[in-house]
């Protein structure tokens, strides 16, 4: 029987803005699944508008879609795709887990010059917590400035308005009092793989590195690894089959 993996989204993003990641692993063998957030796809009438979700509602979301499988899956995931997959490892619900340049655990801060000027425009929107977030054309070039210009100009139409109560949850986690992203290292039972990019200007190879450390003290099967030439956007940036020739690697070793 195929092994299947499950891929989510970051922020503004869609399912099938991980179609190339995708199709990579399907070529692999593998059953591949990826599917839009709560409130990302604006084609449905179903769903309610994305500011009424919050961080948690999407973990609970990708945990019934798992739930509904045969077997527990590889989980990966990119950016707060990154940080959903890491929850759902929490709760036991991955046979592996990759973190692509995930959005970091409560306790971790990212309080470095980049971020800060990557999240600030969207922090000074007036109770931008209780507010859809439009994606900004200025914010996606600082955060995927490694993609080239080009492939920019194609990928930002896909993009979709992002929750501003998970932003606030995953961004500025120390005034959530629900804690929202809170995670258990210690209930983690499978094997982690965390990427980052050393060019990436808005959650820092620095900043990955202690949560790398957090992880590994209670996780035996941990790998974390830094690109050199890769940034924030890694699997869309040139050379992303490499990345994912290492996924595969590792996944299989």
């Amino acid at each position: 029987m195929k092994e299947t993996i499950v891929f989510i989204h970051g922020m503004w993003g869609r399912g099938l803005l991980l179609e190339n990641v995708k199709e990579f692993f399907e070529k692999k063998g593998y059953n591949c699944i990826s599917f839009d957030l709560p409130g990302h796809n604006p084609n449905s009438d179903k769903d309610l508008k994305v500011e009424d979700y919050g961080f948690n509602d999407f973990v609970d979301y990708s945990a019934e879609i798992i739930k509904n499988l045969d077997s527990k899956p590889i989980v990966m995931g990119h950016s707060m795709g990154g940080l959903i997959a890491h929850k759902l490892a929490e709760k036991g619900l991955a046979k592996k887990a990759v973190l692509i340049t995930p959005a970091t655990q409560r306790g971790v801060f990212n309080l470095s010059l980049s971020a800060i000027k990557g999240f600030l425009p969207v922090v000074l929107i007036p109770l931008f917590w209780k507010k859809p977030l439009e994606p900004r054309r200025k914010i996606f070039d600082h955060i995927f400035n490694e993609i080239p210009e080009k492939e920019r100009d194609v990928f930002f139409p896909y993009l979709v308005p992002e929750s501003g109560k998970a932003f606030f949850e995953i961004s500025i986690w120390a005034a959530d009092l629900n804690k929202s992203t809170k995670i258990d290292n210690s209930k983690i039972n499978c094997p982690v793989f965390q990427i980052a990019g050393k060019k990436d200007t808005i959650i820092s190879s620095k900043v990955l590195k202690k949560q790398a450390k957090l992880i590994s003290k209670y996780v035996s099967d941990f790998k974390f690894k830094i690109y050199e030439n890769h940034g924030h956007g890694i699997i869309w940036e040139i050379g992303w089959e490499d990345v994912c020739q290492d996924i595969y690697d590792w996944i299989n070793q």
